[in-house]
């Protein structure tokens, strides 16, 4: 777990799927008390509009009258800090928002600052 937190304070790669059913509750906690770390449940986060208010209310960054990918691509990409999204059971994502997911860094820099 240290190595993970490590990684990702000094040189966080793009993705990274960490299955640890026996451990992830301190994972969880000890990642998401990391500066600029959203959180969500993709469980519940059943819709795309919820799993992008979410994300988008614990970074402070605006949040849209109607979120869509897009508009959170947006609103990711004026973020001047490095982001990191912890999904917790990734698997309940829906499939339109999996690859998107999968692919944000690369989308994000295609977008460019705001």
């Amino acid at each position: 777990m240290d190595e993970l937190t490590t990684l990702l304070e000094c040189a966080p790669p793009p993705f990274v799927y960490v299955h640890a059913p026996s451990s992830l509750n301190p994972l969880v906690q000890s990642l998401s008390s990391m500066p600029s770390v959203a959180h969500v449940n993709a469980q519940t986060s059943f819709t795309p509009r919820i799993l992008f208010s979410s994300i988008l209310s614990q970074l402070r960054l605006p949040l849209s009258s109607s979120p869509s990918l897009d508009s959170f691509i947006h609103a990711i990409s004026s973020n001047p800090l490095k982001s990191q999204i912890l999904v917790s059971k990734p698997e309940k994502l829906k499939p339109e928002l999996f690859i998107p997911f999968t692919r944000l860094p690369e989308l994000v820099r295609h977008v460019g600052p705001a």
